[in-house]
């Protein structure tokens, strides 16, 4: 055959095309946890680069930590230094399950094997109008030998529905902190505005910061999808061969800009 296509849920596959044969998804982004995986495996690849490139390329993921296994080791940085931190599992969506914790009783019961993904809390977020927002913007892979990634030029700007608060007594509000368009559903908040196309932010930007700034936030925008990108790429010493044009994959990637 010269052509397979996979609509499943899952992208592993029974066997290896062979480096003619196209296939509308690149396996290796997909199996043994590549960058396509679950938050935890992102986290890992992600890791794995920042001890070989050093912190100053790898310093735009908040610090993490993975439970069940390393509950541990949170709970005694949470001792030595309480902040706030974001719980999500490590597969889910539309915004369920996700809270802000500060303490040892705001995370699952120690019993509780479900993984999770813990992140240290953005509290300085970028505001528009005093509102929180998240960028979601489109990434394809187009080719893995030579890596070839294009980013979508258009995307998403998404709004937390209330005026953003950094106070711990807003914390429970999910309506404040998260940016995701079903949370605002689940509140019946749906006839407010929570959304901009992304050139939209732009041009705000431009006005409010100037266009010095703006070239800095595109530019470390663009570095750190191809890093995301490496961070697959480099999990097992590279990609399989595949011949130019043979298979291709599609990401949604969220980005949260911080007030520096």
């Amino acid at each position: 055959w010269d052509y397979i296509e996979n609509l499943g849920k899952s992208q592993q596959s029974p066997f290896k095309p062979r480096p003619w044969q196209v296939h509308n998804h690149c396996l290796a982004l997909h199996e043994n946890q590549g960058m396509a995986g679950t938050k935890d495996s992102q986290w890992k690849h992600y890791q794995r680069l920042m001890k070989q490139f050093g912190q100053d390329e790898f310093h735009f993921m908040p610090e993490t930590f993975i439970l069940p296994e390393e509950r541990k080791d949170f709970l005694k940085l949470l001792q030595t230094r309480p902040q706030a931190w974001i719980i999500k599992p490590v597969i889910g969506k539309r915004a369920l399950g996700v809270q802000i914790v500060t303490s040892k009783q705001d995370l699952p019961s120690a019993r509780d094997k479900n993984r999770y993904v813990l992140q240290r809390y953005i509290t300085n977020p970028l505001l528009i109008h005093g509102r929180k927002f998240h960028l979601r913007l489109y990434m394809v892979i187009s080719n893995l030998s030579p890596l070839r990634v294009l980013l979508h030029q258009e995307g998403l700007v998404l709004f937390a529905a209330h005026n953003y608060s950094s106070s711990p007594s807003s914390f429970k509000n999910l309506t404040v902190h998260l940016t995701n368009a079903a949370v605002a559903d689940r509140n019946d908040m749906q006839h407010q505005k929570n959304g901009w196309l992304l050139s939209e932010l732009w041009d705000h930007l431009d006005k409010t910061l100037g266009s010095e700034k703006l070239d800095q936030i595109k530019k470390r925008i663009e570095d750190a999808f191809v890093k995301l990108a490496m961070a697959s790429q480099l999990r097992g010493g590279g990609f399989e061969e595949r011949l130019s044009g043979t298979c291709f994959d599609f990401f949604g990637v969220d980005v949260l800009i911080d007030d520096q």
